[in-house]
C-alpha cells in the first residue's frame, strides 16, 4: 500500500507471472480495479491482460475497450472541481482524478476521515444519482453508480475467454467485497488478501494472510 496513488508499484516479476497465467488459461486472467485502464497500463507497460477499470465502468478485452458509463456531466464536473479545490486546502489529503470518477485519499491524515466523508457527501449531492460514493482503505471515491467490481465480474464471465469457467477472485480492499459476493454466487472461489478485523468482516470464502503469501502462491501455480 503506497502513501499516494502515484507511488504504487508492481513487484519485480509479478507482471511476468500474470502473463504466464494468462497463457496457461487461454487468456482468462483479468485485472479488476478501481483505477482507470490508463493507470493499469502505466503500471504494467506492454501487458496483454483483460482489464476492468473504474470498478467495471470501462472494460478492455481482446484489445478493444467498452465504456459502461458515459461522459462526465456538467454536474459531475462541478463536483469534481469543487472537491479538488477543497482537498488542496487541507494538508496531506490527496485528490485523485480518474476521469469518470474521482477520489480523496486520507492515508497520511486518518484523523480527517470525518471531514473527507462530509466533503465527498457534498460532492455526491452535486453530481446526482448517476454517481455514488465508494469507500476503500483510507479513501472515498465518487464513481458511476451502475458499476462495481461485482458487475465487472458478471460482464467478464458472460464473454470469452471467461465464459463457462469457474471464477477465482482475490483482493485486499473494501471495494472487492462486491466482487467476492458475485464470485460466490457463481460458485467460484473468493480470496481476501489480508486478515479481516473485528470492525470489518469479509464476504470472501478464503483468506490469504498477506500480499506476500498470495504472490508466493500464484508463482507456484506457474512453476
Amino acid at each position: 500500500m503506497a502513501p499516494t496513488p502515484d507511488e504504487v508499484s508492481v513487484e519485480d516479476g509479478l507482471q511476468a507471472v500474470l502473463q504466464k497465467m494468462a497463457e496457461e488459461t487461454d487468456g482468462a486472467i483479468a485485472i479488476v480495479s478501481g483505477r482507470s485502464i490508463e493507470f493499469i497500463d502505466r503500471l504494467l507497460p506492454g501487458h496483454h491482460l483483460t482489464v476492468a477499470g473504474l470498478h467495471g465502468a470501462e472494460i478492455r478485452s481482446h484489445g478493444s475497450t467498452e465504456i459502461f458509463a458515459g461522459d462526465a456531466s456538467s454536474a459531475f464536473n462541478k463536483a469534481r472541481e469543487k472537491t479538488r479545490h477543497s482537498a488542496k486546502m487541507i494538508a496531506d489529503l490527496v485528490f485523485e482524478d480518474k476521469g469518470r470518477a474521482f477520489a480523496v485519499h486520507y492515508r497520511q491524515t486518518p484523523h480527517q476521515e470525518h471531514l473527507v466523508r462530509r466533503l465527498m457527501s457534498d460532492a455526491s449531492q452535486i453530481a446526482g444519482p448517476e454517481f455514488e460514493l465508494q469507500a476503500g482503505k483510507f479513501v472515498i471515491e465518487l464513481k458511476p453508480s451502475a458499476s462495481n467490481k461485482g458487475t465487472a465480474i458478471e460482464t467478464l464471465m458472460s464473454t470469452e475467454p471467461f465464459k463457462g469457467k469457474r471464477p477465482i477472485a482475490a483482493g485486499d480492499d473494501h471495494t472487492d467485497e462486491a466482487m467476492f459476493s458475485t464470485v460466490n454466487r457463481l460458485h467460484g472461489v473468493s480470496i481476501r488478501i489480508g486478515s479481516p478485523t473485528e470492525d470489518f468482516k469479509t464476504n470472501a470464502m478464503l483468506v490469504a494472510e498477506s500480499p506476500q503469501l498470495f504472490r508466493k502462491w500464484i508463482r507456484k501455480l506457474v512453476e
